[in-house]
């Protein structure tokens, strides 16, 4: 059995891509997934996956991953949506408790050590692209803080291994913002974003969508710089609390 230290779990690849490129030794991970790359950083083994967004891809990809193997923790990571404009694009945010928007389950996560450096927040969990300001404002007022579409699934998944669960995520859109481009018409059925969906729009309305599509496209790339940033830092704090009480989490 492979060992792994630390089991980050993202949507996509490019929110990992930059945390990827600081592992020493880096190598692919040869696990049934989209992405995969694992590495050391900090004197843990990394193991860094996306197999597309939503809580079923996420929670399938969990469940192969823990059936064979058991790493020290795993950290649901990537970007997420804002419902409150405290919470600013590029904001990096550690989740307190997540809520299932599908069914109202809730979950406790895991406590980051040193969270005051980051806003705890109450993580909601959809099965959608939450897209409007209307419905950022719904949930607000359900006590949504930010809303995403892995972590909750991922919790259900698991406790059931007994493993802790943290959340370190960005805000890549703020509660004011809606979009013109319908992302939830260009899933598959699966689930994951398709290209030609995306461009097939744009081209319907290219003043409109175009210059959308392109600042959402530069703002991922800076925003997971910055959670690159964090999740280091987060792997340097969480080795050496290992380091001064041997297995004991950060918390």
């Amino acid at each position: 059995m492979a060992v792994c230290d630390v089991l980050l779990i993202a949507g996509e690849a490019y929110e990992l891509r930059p945390l990827a490129r600081r592992l020493e030794q880096r190598t692919p991970l040869q696990v049934e997934a989209r992405y995969a790359e694992r590495g050391r950083l900090h004197g843990l083994e990394c193991w860094l996956v996306a197999d597309g967004p939503g809580g079923e891809l996420a929670s399938a990809l969990a469940e192969r991953l823990l059936a064979r193997h058991r790493p020290g923790c795993v950290v649901s990571t990537g970007t997420c949506g804002a419902t409150r404009p405290q919470y600013m694009i590029g904001q990096v945010v550690t989740g307190l408790r997540t809520v299932d928007l599908r069914n109202g389950s809730e979950w406790e996560l895991a406590a980051t050590r040193n969270a005051s450096s980051y806003p705890q927040v109450i993580v909601g969990s959809a099965d959608h692209v939450v897209a409007t300001v209307e419905e950022k404002r719904r949930l607000a007022v359900q006590g949504i803080d930010v809303v995403d579409m892995e972590t909750a699934p991922l919790a259900a998944i698991v406790q059931r291994w007994a493993v802790p669960l943290f959340c370190l995520r960005v805000v890549v859109d703020g509660a004011a913002e809606s979009f013109c481009i319908d992302f939830n018409a260009a899933r598959d059925a699966q689930g994951r974003f398709v290209v030609r969906r995306l461009l097939a729009q744009v081209l319907r309305n290219p003043l409109r969508r175009l210059p959308e599509l392109l600042r959402l496209g530069y703002r991922a790339h800076w925003v997971t710089a910055t959670l690159a940033d964090a999740l280091e830092r987060w792997l340097r704090e969480f080795a050496s609390s290992r380091d001064d009480v041997g297995s004991r989490l950060p918390g």
